[in-house]
């Protein structure tokens, strides 16, 4: 409804429900990419860690003392930004396995749904019965089970 709405309002040069379609397409494009790709906060991170380890190369090779004071506080300042970054990483990691083990089960469930419907074509109604009220079944808990 909401893509009905949004599409008649912002897609003037093409008819309903083609742009709808189009809209929800292109919005669950994005967010496959979002998923797979790094956070844009963890990729701002990795860069300022980077430019800080230049930094720290380069006040290294200065004797003064006001730039030992400041490659003091850079050290301190990498240190923790090195163990945000690795907390970040790890909540994206585990955000990332539990979606990608949820797209595992939505595959099994498919294979297992045309496997049913080849079986019901062939006429094997125990076959049918095993996976629609087994397999099935049991791949649907589990998947409800991998999303929370």
């Amino acid at each position: 409804m909401v893509a009905v709405v949004l599409s008649s309002r912002y897609i003037s040069d093409r008819f309903l429900p083609d742009k709808a379609i189009d809209l929800i397409d292109e919005a669950a494009s994005k967010l496959r990419i979002e998923i797979d790709s790094m956070p844009t906060e963890i990729d701002e991170l990795e860069r300022k860690r980077i430019k800080m380890e230049i930094e720290q190369e380069a006040l290294k090779k200065e004797k003064d003392r006001a730039s030992q004071e400041q490659l003091e506080r850079l050290k301190k300042d990498l240190a923790e930004l090195n163990d945000t970054l690795n907390a970040m990483k790890g909540q994206w990691q585990l955000e990332k396995d539990v979606i990608q083990r949820i797209r595992a089960i939505k595959t099994k469930i498919d294979e297992a749904r045309s496997e049913e419907q080849r079986a019901e074509r062939a006429g094997d109604q125990s076959k049918v019965a095993e996976i629609r009220y087994g397999r099935i079944v049991a791949l649907d808990k589990e998947f409800l089970i991998g999303s929370r």
